[in-house]
């Protein structure tokens, strides 16, 4: 960790408060087993509140951005987190979230979200948490269409599989 942060002197005030200022740079590296290149970041800690800002990574071949906040002043912790997702392809963040599952989707999925609470365990913050936020996948590939039209080439369903892959081809495309 000292070989990416980039730290400015920590100065201690009147009434016991540190504060802190400084940079995280990574040209490259694996967290939680997931491979990401060019991650930067600011960071900073000022009268017990901890910041997140502009961190910027590229992995799963796109982008993520991320800004956050944690506030220990008071006697139970409140944070916040604000994400942007540009690009990330579906397949790999599926098999980073679990290796062992088999997915029938393809594409890149932008996103935007924003969460909020406040607690010291997960019991205390689940009913705090609050957030809201979208996301889209973009050039899907479903393989599911795929299945629906070997059904549909069957003779015997072939009415009933076309239809169904008709339907599922319109929503594919938007319609």
């Amino acid at each position: 960790l000292a070989r990416w942060l980039t730290p400015t002197p920590v100065k201690a005030m009147a009434n016991g408060n540190m504060t802190y200022q400084g940079k995280l740079n990574s040209a490259d590296g694996t967290l939680y087993n997931v491979p990401y290149k060019g991650l930067d970041a600011t960071v900073s800690l000022s009268d017990k509140v901890a910041n997140i800002r502009s961190l910027r990574v590229n992995t799963l071949s796109g982008a993520v951005q991320v800004e956050g906040e944690y506030s220990f002043k008071e006697a139970v912790p409140r944070f916040s987190i604000a994400s942007k997702v540009q690009g990330i392809d579906v397949k790999d963040l599926y098999a980073a979230l679990d290796p062992k599952a088999e997915r029938d989707i393809r594409g890149q999925m932008n996103a935007n979200m924003r969460l909020s609470g406040s607690g010291k365990n997960w019991e205390q913050i689940k009913p705090a948490l609050r957030g809201q936020g979208d996301a889209e996948v973009n050039v899907l590939y479903a393989e599911a269409l795929y299945a629906l039209q070997k059904v549909a080439e069957d003779s015997t369903q072939r009415q009933q599989g076309w239809a169904c892959y008709e339907l599922g081809w319109m929503r594919f495309q938007g319609q």
